[in-house]
């Protein structure tokens, strides 16, 4: 049996994957998708329930920093640079870039958790400092 990841979408949509699967989602019901299926469920902006769901690609696992401050420093600049840039699929919802787009420009796997403190950091730095 196939491992299954619980995830939520912030729409109603039906996706077609390029496997076969025909998935419908309803907004801010859980839905289990086949493990498989993440990548195309991420790029149509649907998120894990629980980051431990993911599955853990080694390749990107080994070029993640171990240092905690070298973690948070890298995705700010990731988080600061996928703003920079705006592309629109980078976005969720919430005007926060997505776990995918932030993992993709940092080459490895970043807790939704980590990303979000990272976010919340960045705009307390900035109310600080008067520019938000």
């Amino acid at each position: 049996m196939q491992k299954q990841i619980r995830v939520k979408s912030s729409r109603n949509f039906v996706m077609v994957s390029t496997l076969g699967h025909a998935i419908q989602f309803v907004k801010n019901e859980e839905t289990t998708i086949p493990a498989v299926l993440l990548s195309e469920a991420l790029a149509q902006g649907v998120v894990p329930i629980e980051d431990d769901d993911l599955p853990q690609d080694p390749a990107m696992m080994d070029s993640a920093p171990v240092d905690p401050m070298k973690r948070k420093a890298d995705l700010k600049a990731a988080i600061q640079a996928i703003k920079n840039r705006n592309h629109r699929e980078d976005f969720g919802a919430t005007g926060n870039p997505k776990v995918a787009a932030t993992e993709k420009y940092l080459g490895w796997h970043a807790s939704g958790k980590e990303i979000e403190a990272a976010i919340q950091e960045l705009n307390d730095e900035a109310a600080d400092a008067g520019l938000k």
